[in-house]
C-alpha cells in the first residue's frame, strides 16, 4: 500500500488519537504516518507548517505533510530506542548522571519547540525515546491532548493560558519519577503557572550547567534485559492520552464514554493497556505489506527469539483489548487472521458487548512463560493468567476472582504478525 511515494508497511501502533503506520519514505528510509481529516488539518495549519520547518536533534521530524483524498497524512521521523518508561529498567541507565542528562535532552528539545512558538503539549513518559542520540521528544504533531499525571493543574482545570507552561511542569513530573529532586524540580513544579519557571530558565540552572554526560543507551545495554515481568508492570501501568479540542470530521472516531476489558478463555486473552512491544520498535525489515507469506518469503523471515515473541504477542494483544473495547472491527482486522474461527469468536465477543451493556474492570491478564516452537508457521506457546476483576451492568458489580492460569498455542501468519489459531496445551506442560 502506498501514499504518493511512501510505502506503507504495517500498524505501528494504535493510540488514542488513532493508528500510526510503519512506511518508508520515498529514500527508502524508516518513518511514520499518521492521517487527520482535512477538517483537522485545516485547523492545524499554522502549527504544521511551522513544524514542517522545524528542525531539532532533540524532536523527532515533521517531514512532509501530505494531502491523500479527504484525509492528510502526516509523515514523521522514526526514531530509534526504546519509551522513557522501558530505558528506565535497563540496567546501568538510571544513575544521577544519566538521569541529568536525559532530563536536559528533554529541556532542550522543549527549549526548541518554546522558541519556535509551540508547545508539545503531551509530555510523559511514553512520549520520550531513547536511543543511541539521547533523548528525543516524539508525539507532538496534535499538540493537544495530555497524559493523566503529567498534566499540569490548570490543564486539568480546563483554564486557558500558556500550554508551554504545562510543559514544564510535566518536565518536572518525569524529573520527580526519575528521582531526580533538585531544586530547579520544585520550581517547575509550581502549582502557578505565572510564577513557575520556563524551561529556558530549567536550563539555566546550575543542575544543568556544564558537562551533564549522556542519556544515549548504553552499548551494553539490549532489550533482552527486560523479563516478561517488566514488560507486564510497564503494561499494565501505563496512562494514556486524554485528547482535547480535536475538531470533528470524517476520519475521526467519536470515542465512547465507557471501556469494555474482558478475556476469553478458549480465544486469545486479554492483556490491560500497553505500551509498544519491542518487536514493533526494533522491526527485523521493512517489507511491504502482504495479506499472505509464500514459501520463499518465509525462508528469508528472521525466526524471533521467545524474548521478541513476547513483545509480538503482548503488543498483538493489547490492540486486540483496544479493539473490543471500542467495537473497532477494522483494527481487529489487524491482530487476528480475518478468515480464522478465532476471528469470527472475537467477532462475536464484540457484538455480544454491544448487546449486554456489559463493561470489565480492573482486569489484568499476566503473560509469562513464551516460548517459540516453530518458525514456520511461528508457533509460540504462552501462558496467560487472568486475575481477578469487576464485572458491572449498569450500577450493579460483580467481582470474579482470579482464574488459573492457562498455556496456550499461538499460531501466527505474517509477517506483520497476525493470530490465525489458539490451541489449549495440556495442564502438565505449565
Amino acid at each position: 500500500m502506498s501514499m504518493k511515494g511512501y510505502e506503507i508497511i504495517q500498524p505501528f501502533t494504535v493510540s488514542s488519537s488513532g493508528t500510526i503506520w510503519q512506511a518508508t519514505t520515498k529514500t527508502g528510509d524508516g518513518c511514520l504516518i499518521r492521517f487527520i481529516s482535512v477538517d483537522e488539518a485545516h485547523a492545524l495549519s499554522d502549527r504544521l507548517q511551522t513544524l514542517s520547518q522545524f528542525d531539532s536533534p532533540f524532536v523527532s521530524r515533521v517531514i512532509e505533510v501530505v494531502p491523500d483524498g479527504a484525509r492528510v497524512g502526516i509523515v514523521t521521523s522514526f526514531v530509534e530506542g526504546l519509551p522513557l518508561n522501558q530505558w528506565t529498567h535497563l540496567p546501568g541507565t538510571n544513575t544521577q548522571n544519566r538521569v541529568r542528562a536525559l532530563l536536559r535532552d528533554i529541556a532542550l528539545g522543549l527549549k526548541d519547540l518554546h522558541e519556535a512558538g509551540l508547545a508539545h503539549g503531551d509530555v510523559s513518559s511514553t512520549n520520550v525515546i531513547v536511543g543511541s542520540a539521547g533523548a528525543i521528544l516524539v508525539d507532538h504533531v496534535l499538540g493537544t491532548g495530555f497524559t493523566p499525571g503529567f498534566a499540569a493543574p490548570e490543564k486539568l482545570d480546563g483554564q486557558t493560558g500558556d500550554p508551554r507552561a504545562a510543559d514544564v511542569w510535566a518536565w518536572g513530573v518525569l524529573a520527580r519519577e526519575l528521582g531526580f529532586t533538585d531544586g530547579v524540580v520544585e520550581r517547575a513544579l509550581d502549582p502557578n503557572p505565572a510564577t513557575r519557571i520556563s524551561i529556558a530558565q530549567v536550563l539555566e540552572s546550575e543542575e544543568f550547567t556544564g558537562n551533564v554526560g549522556s542519556a544515549a543507551i548504553p552499548m551494553e545495554a539490549d532489550v533482552s534485559m527486560l523479563n516478561a515481568g517488566d514488560l507486564l508492570r510497564l503494561e499494565t501501568s501505563t496512562a494514556q492520552t486524554v485528547w482535547q479540542d480535536r475538531p470533528a470530521g470524517r476520519h475521526v472516531r467519536a470515542r465512547r464514554k465507557g471501556r469494555v476489558r474482558i478475556a476469553i478463555a478458549a480465544t486469545l486473552v486479554v492483556v490491560g493497556m500497553a505500551t509498544l512491544g519491542y518487536w514493533w520498535i526494533h522491526p527485523t525489515s521493512l517489507a511491504p505489506m502482504a495479506s499472505s507469506v509464500d514459501e520463499a518469503e518465509t525462508s528469508a523471515i528472521k525466526c524471533p527469539s521467545s524474548g521478541e515473541a513476547q513483545a509480538v504477542v503482548s503488543d498483538l494483544t493489547t490492540k486486540r483489548n483496544r479493539a473490543i473495547a471500542t467495537s473497532d472491527r477494522a483494527l481487529l482486522e489487524t491482530v487476528v487472521d480475518t478468515d480464522s474461527k478465532v476471528f469470527e469468536k472475537d467477532i462475536e465477543l464484540i457484538e455480544s458487548i454491544e448487546q449486554s451493556g456489559i463493561e470489565i474492570r480492573n482486569l489484568v491478564t499476566s503473560v509469562t512463560g513464551v516460548k517459540v516452537v516453530e518458525c514456520s508457521p511461528l508457533e509460540v506457546l504462552v501462558t496467560f493468567t487472568q486475575n481477578e476483576h469487576e464485572r458491572c451492568q449498569g450500577d450493579v458489580c460483580e467481582v470474579v476472582e482470579a482464574q488459573p492460569a492457562s498455556r496456550l498455542k499461538l499460531t501466527f501468519t505474517g509477517p506483520p504478525w497476525r493470530v490465525s489459531d489458539v490451541t489449549a496445551v495440556d495442564p502438565e506442560h505449565l
